[in-house]
């Protein structure tokens, strides 16, 4: 009867231990001190294989030009954007289309106010 519960105690133990959250890691940049752009496009140039963006808006040309380079790898990328993003001046929208990356757009009336980036499903990148 012992037996059992050391092999149950042993595999959830093994769980805990040996899960990838256990060796997950979170790291926090700041606009003024930190470069977080910098950190992000150095993120962005490590993707291998998925790239899954949802934002308000997209303005930033160095970004657009790290998802460009990835989608020149082979890196699927995937773009959702607010539905206004279409037509605003500054937006690289038509940039990134015209690189051959597909953009979705938001449907819903109310503002699509996503900020992140899901890098080969294990890096994520958000902003406020």
């Amino acid at each position: 009867m012992l037996r059992p519960k050391i092999l149950i105690l042993a595999l959830a133990l093994s769980i805990v231990l040996f899960t990838s959250a256990t060796f997950a890691s979170i790291d926090v940049y700041f606009s003024r001190v930190n470069d977080p752009e910098g950190t992000i496009i150095e993120e962005l140039d490590k993707a291998r294989k998925t790239i899954d963006v949802a934002m308000y808006c997209f303005t930033d040309r160095d970004l657009a030009n790290a998802v460009i380079d990835a989608h020149d790898r082979g890196v699927r990328v995937r773009i959702y954007l607010d539905k206004d993003q279409k037509e605003v001046k500054y937006s690289k929208s038509r940039y990134l289309t015209k690189h051959g990356i597909p953009i979705r757009y938001s449907s819903n009336p109310y503002i699509m106010h996503h900020k992140f980036c899901v890098i080969d499903n294990k890096v994520v990148v958000t902003g406020r």
